[in-house]
């Protein structure tokens, strides 16, 4: 059985977000587009996220869900006053929503191991960020100027 101490957990990290992590994905700008349906009209936008050295775990985070599949299905269903959030099939009539979080959790990419920040790319009107904390599958385009995780814009 393997464990880490604060020291090993660091550098683990360390290596994967600079070292695999940039060379995985190429050194970027990375750009996502979403598509999606409003009353049978196909729309889309395009995010471009902050350098993956500036954020390192939840851009790369991000880019191993996109990579995996595990946000197509997914859907916008809240539009709050100062966010609108989406995230995968939310529980109907009090089922388990368990099952449609298996998949991220089947590739471990189910929360960020820690809230990731940078204060070169501060939180403001339309940024995207995972919701709750450190941070999961869920996530939100911010409406007005907040101070939580970002990783990429709206473009």
């Amino acid at each position: 059985m393997i464990s880490f101490d604060d020291r090993s957990l660091f550098f683990f990290w360390f290596f994967w977000f600079f070292i695999l992590g940039p060379s995985r994905f190429g050194p970027g700008p990375h750009e996502v587009e979403f598509r999606f349906f409003i009353e049978g009209t196909e729309r889309s936008f395009v995010v471009q996220m902050a350098p993956i050295d500036e954020v390192p775990h939840a851009v790369h985070l991000f880019l191993e869900q996109v990579e995996h599949g595990l946000l197509n299905g997914c859907f916008f269903y809240l539009n709050g006053p100062h966010v609108v959030q989406a995230g995968p099939q939310l529980a109907v009539n009090g089922e388990d929503r368990s099952q449609y979080l298996a998949p991220f959790k089947a590739a471990g990419l189910d929360v960020l191991s820690f809230p990731d920040y940078s204060e070169e790319f501060p939180h403001t009107e339309l940024t995207l960020g995972y919701t709750g904390r450190p941070g999961g599958i869920d996530w939100y385009i911010n409406k007005v100027r907040k101070a939580f995780v970002l990783f990429f814009n709206v473009v």
